[in-house]
């Protein structure tokens, strides 16, 4: 059985889904790569592409094309087949079971990640410094290449919100940060630059994660966003406390975090407590201070005055 990608409403998923691989072992020498790709696309697209997929990892065709569109013209059409076949990217499905050729061929559920000969050209055409290519960098469970869907998403809705600012630094996870001692995942960050300066953590939280150690979570997140937490380092450009926004599975989840957070610090300092769904088909920015709040007890949206110089 495959998982159908136009399907995701919770952006949640059996943990028995495994990646599947249209032709891991294909391998071309990056030399004949370059020449066929330089002779039949665009290469700042293709340079684009690549850079999209290093940063978040993975991407449905869709996402691809929704974000590369914003800089060039590319089309549905657009031929990622062909740079698969050249190794620039891998693509697989997510399956549980025996799945057959139908549905290894089916572009709708086919979510790509960046290949050997992609990172070769950032590297050796563009000289881009990143890391050689390693299969383990794209070898994930199926729960975080959902999240990472998820991520682009959010990216996506982020890139419409603020398109009026300077965007800087947007990064997906998990960054890790150091507090109490042990680590701290942010989801994806991003910070907007010019006259209102402002950075941006998400968290994106299962029902699960309530379950495990999520008070510990808020302790720790506590402890990197006081007033003399570890953010002052990491954010030296931007010398604003970061806000927090949590992307919750459910209303149930947003009650059940909201409840947390009433005690806690955080609560001066988050942003937005969001359903899944809410955030990815409302723009988070109305003018250029104002953003949407959801308001669980209402279950609707409301202006808020949240950015200032």
């Amino acid at each position: 059985m495959y998982f159908n990608i136009s399907d995701i409403k919770t952006y949640n998923i059996d943990e028995s889904y495994k990646q599947c691989f249209s032709n891991i072992k294909n391998s071309v020498e990056y030399s004949l790569a370059i020449d066929y790709m330089l002779e039949r696309f665009d290469k700042n697209i293709v340079k684009e592409i690549c850079l999209f997929l290093y940063k978040f990892k993975f991407a449905t065709k869709k996402q691809i094309i929704n974000v590369i569109s914003k800089k060039y013209n590319i089309s549905i059409d657009f031929n990622f087949q062909e740079l698969v076949d050249f190794d620039f990217f891998k693509d697989f499905i997510l399956v549980k079971g025996f799945v057959d050729e139908e549905y290894e061929r089916n572009e709708e559920n086919t979510i790509y990640a960046i290949g050997p000969n992609g990172v070769n050209l950032l590297i050796e055409y563009f000289n881009i410094e990143v890391p050689r290519w390693e299969f383990r960098n794209i070898s994930r469970s199926a729960d975080k290449v959902i999240k990472s869907l998820q991520v682009v998403d959010i990216y996506i809705n982020m890139m419409e919100s603020f398109k009026d600012f300077n965007i800087i630094n947007e990064s997906a996870g998990p960054n890790q940060r150091r507090a109490l001692g042990d680590k701290l995942d942010i989801d994806f960050e991003w910070s907007i630059a010019g006259n209102i300066n402002q950075n941006f953590l998400v968290l994106i939280i299962r029902d699960k994660d309530l379950k495990e150690g999520f008070n510990r979570k808020i302790l720790k997140l506590e402890h990197f966003l006081s007033e003399k937490g570890k953010w002052r380092y990491d954010y030296i450009d931007i010398q604003r406390r970061p806000k927090v926004i949590f992307v919750c599975e459910n209303e149930e989840s947003v009650k059940i975090i909201s409840r947390k957070l009433r005690g806690s610090s955080l609560n001066k300092h988050t942003l937005l407590l969001y359903t899944h769904d809410i955030l990815l088909k409302e723009n988070l920015l109305t003018d250029s201070k104002t953003l949407k709040k959801y308001i669980k007890e209402t279950k609707n949206l409301k202006e808020e005055l949240i950015l200032s110089n």
